[in-house]
C-alpha cells in the first residue's frame, strides 16, 4: 500500500478537507511519477476500505 501512503500523504499537503474533490488520476499519477492505472487501483483499494468515495472524480 505504498501508494496509498503517498496519495494520503498528496491529501495532507494540499490540504483536502472532507467531501472535497481530490484531483484526477492524471494529476496525481504525474504528482507521485506514476502510473494512472496504479493511482486507479489505489483509489479503488481506499475507497473499498470507505476512506474516500468514487463518483464523478475521487471525494474524501
Amino acid at each position: 500500500m505504498r501508494v496509498a501512503r503517498c496519495v494520503a500523504e498528496l491529501v495532507e499537503r494540499l490540504d483536502v478537507k472532507p467531501g472535497e474533490k481530490l484531483p484526477f488520476a492524471r494529476d496525481l499519477a504525474e504528482m507521485r511519477e506514476g502510473s494512472r492505472a496504479t493511482i486507479r487501483k489505489t483509489m479503488i483499494d481506499l475507497d473499498v476500505a470507505g476512506l474516500i468515495e468514487i463518483g464523478l472524480g475521487y471525494v474524501l
